[in-house]
């Protein structure tokens, strides 16, 4: 009998000894529960502070206007007990912090059934995505999980949503940082999905996280779209994006760009005779207008091209690409001239020119742009993938020669200059005055990086990138590199336009 009941004891205390290792592992890289979530460490403000498990760190949002004297609502676990720099804090009450700042790690000491464990916390200005995903992410393969967005504004109540996520991107898929594509699920039913706002973009469906992995600045792509979207303020369409840091599980992943998806939501295609195409990939002289393979076939990819809208399913339809490619290609200077306004929206294709040309975009005359009609009548385009443009190739080399000595284009822009068709010529060259005075002044060029720059700096992310991506990415030098590069840039294609 007293065996049993040593045994009995034995087994009581093995209990309570696994279930302090329990709560311990809960507390500290925690495994995701079926629901997707995961047992937070502490909470600021109703934000979930995220949980490095590599460094052994947290990191939390925070209001530009919360650092000089930061009061916020603390919680954590009941069965824990937590010291900010030496200070006790009391959970599920307002704690004084006194002042904070983002270029600082502050000694945060966890207490659970007695076992003490030291953890950093820094502070970042810009918002943390934390994506929860119970399985691995593929390409082309949408994996359940969810996704979490903390604003770093006391009053803004943090985004929660059920999401299907995969690896996106060509290139991209063989660099070590990843760039995601999101699809926004309906709570009640994954299977069907769900439109909404996120950081304040307006609402969608489908979103992109840019790793920027390659650009030694992280900007290129959202300062070049800030660019575009600046040169029609009126315009329906704007591709936004903002900076954040994301979080993957228990994991830091750095600085990406969360923002929209060029496709027929965004374009707001409804017409049975709207399309979108996309240039996949260079595919010879065929994307750039210089030659005419094949005909049409009856599959959603042709010649380097994608159809995204209609649904090559339901319908496969390139009989305006066709037209406009067998123009270009092969009619004489007096057809092209004579139709070519009546197959494509002059005033975009003029705004693309002065673009990819300002920011020497040189992966992007022959790929990287999507063409689109809303009713089947002319073709708009606009651009894509923007990283290897103000100075750097597509790879992060640098570019010095570009600055002053060569022009983009492709055979069908050579065609509309050579032609003058429709007095290309002189609209070009009025359009480069009208924004040379606002949009392009080198001021406000200059705003427009500084604005990029002056978040990051704030945010020290920087430090972090190159940290987790062992980088060596200085963004201060990058950021004179760019604004003298701009200059230079300018005072060439000044010259240029004025010689038309």
């Amino acid at each position: 009998m007293r065996n049993y009941i040593i045994l009995f004891i034995c087994l009581i205390i093995i209990g309570l000894q696994l279930s302090s290792c329990r709560k311990d592992v809960v507390l500290y890289d925690a495994e995701i529960n079926d629901s997707l979530e995961i047992p937070f460490i502490l909470k600021l403000n109703n934000k979930i502070c995220c949980y490095d498990a590599e460094t052994n760190s947290l990191r939390c949002t925070i209001e530009e206007s919360e650092k000089e004297d930061y009061n916020p609502l603390v919680e954590f676990q009941t069965y824990a007990a937590i010291q900010f720099n030496g200070q006790s804090l009391a959970n599920n009450e307002i704690n004084h912090l006194g002042t904070i700042k983002t270029d600082t790690t502050y000694n945060l000491t966890v207490v659970v059934n007695q076992a003490l464990k030291n953890i950093s916390l820094s502070f970042t200005n810009l918002p943390i995505v934390q994506i929860v995903s119970p399985g691995k992410i593929y390409n082309q393969r949408k994996t359940i999980s969810k996704l979490l967005i903390h604003y770093p504004e006391q009053d803004k109540v943090s985004d929660v949503h059920f999401i299907g996520i995969e690896h996106r991107g060509a290139t991209k898929l063989s660099y070590p940082k990843k760039s995601y594509g999101i699809e926004l699920k309906n709570p009640s039913n994954v299977n069907l999905n769900t439109s909404r706002s996120l950081l304040d973009i307006p609402a969608a469906n489908q979103w992109v996280l840019d790793p920027m992995y390659l650009d030694k600045g992280r900007m290129r792509n959202k300062v070049s779209f800030d660019i575009w979207n600046s040169m029609n303020d009126n315009a329906d369409v704007f591709i936004e994006s903002e900076f954040i840091e994301l979080f993957m599980n228990n994991q830091h992943m750095g600085i990406y760009t969360f923002g929209n998806k060029i496709n027929d939501e965004l374009l707001n295609l409804t017409d049975p005779n709207g399309v979108l195409y996309k240039t996949a990939n260079y595919d010879g002289k065929t994307t750039s207008f210089g030659e005419y393979k094949t005909t049409p076939p009856n599959k959603f990819e042709w010649d380097g091209w994608v159809q995204k809208y209609p649904d090559p399913d339901n319908k496969v339809n390139w009989s305006l690409l066709d037209t406009l490619r067998q123009l270009t290609v092969n009619a004489s200077d007096e057809a092209f001239k004579q139709a070519i306004s009546s197959l494509i929206d002059m005033e975009s294709f003029i705004d693309y020119y002065i673009l990819i040309n300002f920011l020497f975009a040189d992966d992007n005359t022959g790929k990287n742009n999507f063409l689109y009609s809303l009713d089947g009548e002319k073709l708009t385009i606009l651009p894509w993938d923007l990283d290897g443009a103000l100075g750097r190739h597509w790879n992060g080399d640098k570019n010095t020669d570009s600055k002053n000595s060569i022009i983009l284009d492709n055979n069908l822009f050579e065609r509309l200059i050579s032609t003058n068709a429709n007095d290309f010529k002189t609209a070009l060259k009025d359009r480069w005055s009208s924004l040379r005075s606002n949009q392009y002044s080198k001021a406000n060029l200059d705003l427009i990086l500084a604005k990029n720059f002056n978040e990051l700096n704030q945010s020290n992310i920087i430090d972090l990138e190159n940290k987790i991506w062992d980088d060596d990415i200085n963004i201060t030098t990058e950021e004179v590199y760019i604004s003298y590069w701009m200059g230079e840039r300018l005072t060439f294609l000044d010259s240029y336009f004025e010689g038309l």
